[in-house]
């Protein structure tokens, strides 16, 4: 197997924010999973790891795939603690509720795409249209 090679991935972390990985990506594709019919499918090294991962994003996917490991940073899902009403408890709550579109929308105007090479950009597409399928980019 190869070894692949060097790449950002960001996907969606479990609340809906931003979470940016550095892999050795394998290969992406987009085939027929379940009932989607060109459903993203991802294989991958995380960076100091030796076991490969792979991930199917299909309802809505949000993954983007940048050459290289760039130094783009994750979102803080949680503020600043607060001291909370009881004594010894602080209270900290998230910036957005789960699933927010404002997670994305800080991300994308934060980060100016434009100055990487996008290898893959998996937004706002429909899984369900077999057109949009394609064999796998292997690496």
């Amino acid at each position: 197997m190869s070894k692949g090679i060097k790449a950002t991935l960001i996907t969606k972390g479990g609340l809906g924010n931003v979470v940016v990985k550095h892999v050795w990506l394998l290969r992406h594709s987009r085939e027929k999973w379940a009932q989607y019919n060109s459903a993203v499918k991802i294989s991958y090294v995380r960076k100091g790891a030796r076991k490969a991962r792979g991930m199917v994003y299909s309802y809505a996917p949000y993954v983007i795939l940048i050459d290289g490991w760039q130094d783009i940073p994750s979102q803080a899902i949680f503020g600043a603690s607060k001291p909370g009403n009881t004594p010894n408890v602080t209270v900290s709550s998230a910036r957005y509720s789960s699933f927010d579109e404002g997670w994305s929308r800080d991300f994308e105007s934060a980060i100016d795409l434009s100055k990487f090479k996008v290898l893959a950009d998996f937004r706002d597409i429909n899984t369900y249209n077999a057109e949009e399928a394609y064999e796998p980019v292997v690496f």
